[in-house]
């Protein structure tokens, strides 16, 4: 079975997972759930958060990134202290 390696990014520190899957398209799948993951546990005062993942073969190459951006906006921040 091939091992892949994982690599996810936030804006703060970034991460190696191997993981050993049968298709390529199971290990894009991981990555898109380490992103929801990764959303998951974000702060959620953030007005700004993006989030990548990054996979890699058993030959070291990239082979699919994905990436996950999130923006908020309050639109009338005087009501929140109300």
């Amino acid at each position: 079975m091939p091992i892949f390696k994982i690599t996810t990014l936030d804006s703060q520190e970034s991460f190696d997972t191997l993981i050993a899957l049968v298709t390529k398209a199971a290990a894009a799948d991981e990555a898109q759930r380490a992103l929801v993951d990764m959303m998951w546990d974000a702060p959620s005062d953030s007005p700004y958060l993006k989030f990548e993942a990054v996979i890699s073969d058993e030959t070291g190459a990239q082979i699919y990134r994905a990436s996950l951006d999130f923006r908020s906006t309050w639109l009338n921040p005087n009501k929140l202290k109300q």
